[in-house]
């Protein structure tokens, strides 16, 4: 990614922590856990 865009500092991807597989394939390209946010989803219909 370097090779075709030098000018990016950093790169963020979201995966959800319950999905290891994806985890761990981007345990092994280097990225690294920074912090962690939790969605949250309400619909809009009334109840």
């Amino acid at each position: 990614m370097h090779d075709l865009f030098p000018h990016v500092e950093a790169v963020a991807v979201t995966i959800n922590q319950e999905n290891q597989a994806m985890l761990a394939v981007n345990r092994s390209l280097g990225y690294q856990r920074v912090h962690e946010r939790l969605l949250v989803e309400e619909g809009l219909a009334a109840h």
